[in-house]
């Protein structure tokens, strides 16, 4: 089909159609078409729309005859816009083109000019020598979209539709276990952006990837963005690691303190079916967080024989406590013996996948994640789960350079937020809590870094909370900040880890 007879259908259109010139005036931007008179009708045609809400009809010869007499327009642009509109006089009642045809067939041309146009600038700056501003360029790049029309009565579902939005909206696509998941799972849905403040060294990045894992187990598409704070060679050592539940380091090589969880009652033989010794019999309260170490590690080495129990988790009786179970001294892990584990696990959990993207500090933007995902959904990679580490050191678009700088740090956020929404993905991703929070038992809504307006952005936030004396015994601790749905409030769960074996998670209570 030529290119002159697409772009007389779609002005066509534009003059004729008032829901076709209602999607175009939206996304409509100068030189599109290769005719110069048809960009100029086709802006005569959207400033009609945006002030009369209809489409000019005859009335296009009218807006024509207006800017001749005014001698706003060249000789020769008279001539061509002449030309166009002569020829088009007798079908102007008679279009019968397929409106949803021709929504298909104008997005696709008018990204085939989009990137004819850019790949002319870009060969022109790479011949000049300007590869920054050839890749800036690239980066800019998204493709027409067409955008799916909901009915715009609100209360004309179906029955299927009503079963459909019961069933997906609240459908959590990654699912913790016991009390962990009883905090986070309802968030973990489409559409959702969940933000994770934690102090450095906490680590955040070892609990993206636990989210990523727990995605692939239930068959979900994970999209990896590393903004600059781990290469991929450093993240994909942590993945054998996490997978082996074995260091490649001898220090972390040697015999491990793996913590478990237990009964509080049944370390101090207040349960009356208690299994084992109780080392703490003489106790009347849990230990506060300061001096668990000292109180936990001692016990162990003497009442080494007492069996945890958490028979009675998930009910009232139950008061989660940690303890403890030795790992053995082994071998470090070597490459044959990682590059093996991971193949099983790839044949064994076949649903989802995981692609990865690292950039350095300071360059990822928010439109390259987008351009990014775009490539992939070309490949045939549909995402569900997108996670950013992260979004601190992310760089501002150039549209929000000339912004304050926490404008631009709350563009960021803003902007993930609308790409959950329009991809209906969910969406994680962590960030630093300010210097106040060092020292803190409780990370709170106001240790937040840069501008705190990143918390009306996502659908909840959650604080991720350590001691040394929890960090050596491998425990932390995560607190609900704020949440758009479910109930409000103090809740946090502790959360059993070892990161020296790649383990973010290994129980909660």
């Amino acid at each position: 089909m030529s290119e002159q007879f697409i772009e007389r259908r779609i002005i066509i259109g534009l003059i004729t159609n008032d829901e076709f010139l209602r999607f175009i005036s939206e996304k409509f931007q100068d030189q599109y078409f290769q005719s110069q008179a048809a960009n100029t009708i086709a802006s005569w045609c959207i400033r009609h729309f945006n002030t009369h809400n209809k489409s000019p009809q005859r009335d296009i010869e009218l807006i024509f005859g207006s800017y001749k007499r005014r001698n706003i327009l060249t000789q020769e642009q008279i001539e061509d816009i002449d030309d166009i509109l002569t020829s088009l006089s007798g079908e102007y009642e008679t279009n019968e083109y397929s409106f949803s045809a021709l929504i298909d067939e104008t997005i696709n041309y008018f990204d085939e000019q989009k990137v004819i146009k850019l790949a002319d600038e870009i060969k022109q700056l790479a011949e000049q020598g300007d590869l920054s501003q050839a890749k800036s360029i690239i980066e800019k790049y998204s493709p027409f979209e067409k955008e799916e029309k909901s009915d715009p009565d609100f209360f004309a579902d179906n029955i299927d539709r009503t079963r459909k939005i019961f069933e997906e909206v609240s459908e959590s696509i990654i699912e913790y276990p016991g009390k962990l998941g009883n905090l986070l799972n309802r968030h973990f849905v489409k559409g959702g952006f969940v933000g994770f403040l934690g102090q450095e060294k906490v680590g955040k990045t070892w609990i993206l990837m636990d989210i990523a894992f727990q995605a692939m187990k239930n068959g979900r598409n994970v999209a990896f963005f590393a903004a600059g704070d781990m290469n991929r060679e450093e993240m994909e050592l942590r993945k054998y690691i996490h997978l082996a539940r074995r260091s490649n380091e001898v220090e972390f090589c040697k015999e491990l303190l793996i913590p478990v969880a237990d009964c509080w009652k049944n370390q101090t033989g207040e349960c009356q079916s208690a299994p084992g010794n109780s080392p703490f019999i003489e106790e009347k309260k849990p230990f506060k967080l300061e001096g668990l170490a000292k109180n936990y590690l001692p016990a162990f080495k003497t009442y080494s024989d007492h069996i945890p129990c958490a028979k009675c988790a998930g009910t009232h009786e139950y008061i989660g406590a940690p303890w403890f179970r030795i790992k053995e001294k082994c071998e470090p892990l070597t490459w044959k013996e990682g590059y093996e584990i991971e193949r099983k696990f790839v044949k064994t959990f076949r649903g989802g996948k995981w692609r990865f993207a690292e950039y350095p500090a300071d360059t990822l933007t928010t439109r390259m994640i987008d351009n990014k995902l775009d490539e992939w959904k070309q490949e045939g990679f549909e995402v569900d789960v997108i996670l950013v580490d992260y979004p601190d050191i992310m760089a501002t678009e150039k549209d929000d350079q000339r912004k304050d700088f926490r404008h631009g740090e709350n563009s960021k956020w803003k902007k993930l937020r609308a790409m959950a929404h329009r991809r209906n993905a969910f969406i994680a991703a962590v960030t630093q809590a300010d210097g106040k929070a060092l020292g803190k038992e409780w990370i709170s809504l106001d240790n937040y870094s840069e501008d705190k307006r990143k918390y009306s952005h996502a659908t909840a936030f959650f604080g991720l909370n350590q001691t040394d004396d929890e960090a050596e015994l491998g425990l932390f601790r995560i607190n609900q900040l704020m949440v758009r749905s479910g109930k409000r409030g103090k809740k946090y769960v502790t959360v059993l880890q070892r990161l020296e074996i790649g383990r973010a998670f290994l129980g909660s209570y």
